[in-house]
């Protein structure tokens, strides 16, 4: 029989502090396995105005990736990361092995101002609160609309409205802003009066019409009338009306009621044959010298002529002068000519330039054989000169001269018409372009700044005077009841194809006009007499000497006008000055 073994089981009892011990082992193991760093994050926003950052900061254990997300503000636009992060990644991943310390970096938006012209001028941008071109975003930029001469502006269009100006616009989107200007119309006032500009504009939706009308209203200050609109614009109408598509420049021409001749004093004892002024004080006559006492004479002004000295005198006793023009105070010609008469007497004649206001003169031209009547300084290089040839000598035929320079009397060309006229005795232009020339065979016209002329018309005349390219005087003398002479006035509105007599005096006469309307006579038994509605009608003017009425007897010779206000007239060795007081 099988003996069975017995199990003995034993209990061993521990004290409890054993236990306590054990289980505080067990757990310092397991935490050695798991205790993870911890890292912070931190981030910031340059500008701090920008924009945002999410999550702005946080604690997180070693080895976690966290996605940080910026977020631009209006206006503002992110452009990267900065700190312990680079790159322009948004969102971003960030690895937390350390702490980190991140920036979102941002910049302002920029948006482009385009700014347009209407019509001619400039705009002048100014940065008021903080580039060119393209402004950050919230700038406030100050326009100011520019016209250029002969423009105004008149309003803003697009991004703006209204006419202020200088205006400011608040960049916060791309701003188109368009600057409109209008053509005008610039007037110049001459005398004393006020004019009136309105423009009567039709508007064609938001834009104005490529031409503009305009309404000019002239108002004379007491003790003066309006004479006339010249320039652009021309007659007496009162207001007038007129549409431009160009820039216009328009005179108001006023006159005194007052307007007078007061005698400066006798220059010489001589009669003077031209007077030439290039500004208020600045001027010169020359003298003719009839009978044969001594030579002629230049004499100069520099105080309006109130005094004169003798500048030059020429070396012959038959030599005298026909006409004198200055292109400005430096440069001028003078025509001198062997006085004609006699049979035994060989014509001649020069051109005198100087170009030292007529301290100097030196001679560019010799006439042989002719005479020169008449100088037209056309300008500072073209000069016009015509005359005739020596009546005396049949075998060089009776006809005219016209001597010409397009280089300011550098060199002389000799010209010729169609029809060869026996004589020129004047010539007058009125820009670079037109002119005519008179004599006795009829009226020579050139368009071409005297390169080549063509007859007009069969009216003869011993003075012409154009004020532009339609509108001219011409005065006839008439010898058929000699020793009576007779001065006929004409006048043309049609460029000199067409003359309508206006007038008939006893006498030689003499005229000048400044513009289509105001103009003056002299006779040769010294009146003077004024027209301000074109010849149509004419009022003598009294000569002053010292504030009392004096009567002239000598006659009225050459006129010359600076402008519609200021001009000088000689009469016999005198000088006489117009006065609008």
């Amino acid at each position: 029989m099988k003996r069975r073994k017995n199990r003995i089981s034993t209990v061993i009892k521990l004290p409890a502090w054993l236990f306590i011990l054990g289980a505080s082992l067990i757990a310092v193991s397991s935490c050695s396995t798991e205790n993870t760093p911890v890292y912070t994050l931190t981030t910031n926003v340059s500008p701090a105005e920008a924009g945002s950052v999410s999550p702005d900061q946080g604690e997180y254990d070693k080895g976690t990736e966290v996605q940080v997300s910026a977020s631009a503000n209006e206006h503002w636009v992110f452009t990267g990361w900065g700190g312990d992060y680079s790159g322009s990644t948004n969102p971003a991943t960030i690895m937390m092995d350390d702490d980190k310390s991140l920036s979102a970096l941002f910049e302002k938006k920029e948006y482009a101002l385009t700014v347009n012209i209407e019509g001619e001028g400039t705009v002048e941008e100014r940065l008021v609160n903080a580039k060119s071109t393209d402004y950050p975003a919230e700038s406030v930029v100050e326009l100011t609309a520019v016209p250029a001469g002969g423009w105004e502006f008149t309003g803003w269009d697009e991004s703006l409205s209204g006419q202020e100006n200088p205006e400011t616009v608040t960049i916060n989107s791309p701003v188109s802003v368009t600057a409109m200007f209008e053509k005008v119309v610039n007037v110049i006032v001459e005398g004393e009066g006020d004019v009136q500009v309105e423009y009567i504009d039709e508007e064609t939706g938001k834009r104005k019409s490529a031409s503009r009308r305009v309404r000019l209203t002239a108002t004379p200050q007491e003790g003066w009338k309006f004479v006339s609109w010249e320039g652009d614009l021309t007659g007496s109408e009162n207001p007038i009306e007129t549409t431009f598509d160009e820039e216009m420049t328009v005179d108001a021409v006023f006159v005194s009621d007052e307007g007078r001749w007061i005698l400066q004093g006798r220059v010489t004892n001589r009669p003077i044959s031209s007077v030439h002024f290039t500004n208020q004080n600045t001027g010169w006559l020359s003298t003719s010298d009839i009978p044969f006492e001594e030579s002629g004479s230049i004499f100069h002004t520099n105080d309006g002529g109130q005094t004169w000295s003798e500048q030059y005198k020429a070396g012959n006793v038959r030599e005298f002068f026909y006409d004198l023009e200055f292109a400005d105070e430096n440069n001028g010609w003078a025509l001198i000519g062997a006085y004609p008469f006699g049979e035994e007497v060989n014509w001649y004649g020069k051109i005198l330039h100087t170009s030292n206001g007529g301290q100097s003169w030196s001679e560019q031209y010799y006439f042989e054989d002719a005479i020169a009547y008449s100088l037209e300084l056309v300008n500072s290089n073209t000069i016009i000169v015509v005359g005739e040839v020596d009546i005396n000598k049949p075998e060089l035929g009776e006809h005219g001269v016209i001597i010409s320079s397009n280089n300011g009397g550098s060199s002389w060309t000799q010209q010729s018409v169609s029809d060869d006229p026996e004589m020129h005795l004047d010539v007058d232009f009125s820009g670079d372009d037109n002119g005519w020339m008179t004599g006795m065979n009829g009226l020579y016209k050139t368009g071409n700044g005297g390169n080549s002329w063509s007859i007009v018309s069969d009216h003869s005349f011993s003075r012409i005077n154009f004020v532009n390219g339609s509108i001219g005087w011409g005065v006839k003398f008439d010898f058929s009841n000699h020793p009576d002479v007779r001065s006929q006035i004409f006048k043309t509105t049609n460029g000199g194809q067409s003359w309508s007599e206006q007038r008939s005096i006893s006498g030689f006469a003499y005229i000048y006009f400044v513009n289509s309307e105001l103009g003056w006579m002299g006779t040769d038994n010294g009146t003077i007499q004024q027209t301000t509605d074109g010849g149509e009608t004419w009022n003598e003017q009294q000569v002053y000497d010292n504030g009392n009425p004096v009567s002239v007897s000598d006659g009225v010779g050459s006129f010359n006008f600076v402008d519609s206000q200021t001009g000088w007239v000689s009469v016999g060795g005198s000088i006489l000055r117009y006065s609008q007081e």
